[in-house]
């Protein structure tokens, strides 16, 4: 799979990844704006993976809501009918890493709870962030 990518972040702990989607079906399902899951064709085709944080979509920002990403999704497919559609996405550089949601990074396995990695992407609150919280 080639992916256009940028370094950025703070730390040299993450990516930026842009993937062209045919106009369609994503075969990926989202929390907030992290990928849950990858559920077939053509995010998997296309080497997206469960964890990336979704940024903009046809060089636009999007929310950090699931629902609002669909409309959005659905209003730039409509508008332009054929073709492909740039997904940006903030992916870890390497293994070990999930992303927090409050603090949006990411940030190393050993800095979570077990239970809030096993709550899965988009739901996750680092150590720090889950002592603020409190």
């Amino acid at each position: 799979v080639d992916h256009s990518l940028q370094l950025q972040g703070t730390g040299g702990t993450d990516l930026e990844v842009v993937v062209a989607f045919p106009i369609g079906k994503l075969g990926m399902s989202l929390e907030r704006n992290c990928v849950a899951s990858v559920t077939g064709e053509p995010a998997a085709q296309l080497g997206v993976k469960k964890g990336w944080v979704l940024l903009q979509v046809n060089g636009v920002e999007v929310p950090k809501k699931k629902e609002a990403i669909a409309k959005q999704v659905a209003q730039v497919f409509k508008e332009q009918k054929i073709g492909e559609v740039d997904f940006v996405f903030n992916t870890p550089v390497s293994e070990g890493f999930s992303h927090c949601r409050l603090c949006d990074k990411f940030v190393k396995y050993e800095d979570f709870n077990a239970s809030q990695l096993e709550s899965g992407p988009g739901k996750q609150l680092c150590y720090p962030c889950e002592e603020f919280l409190g």
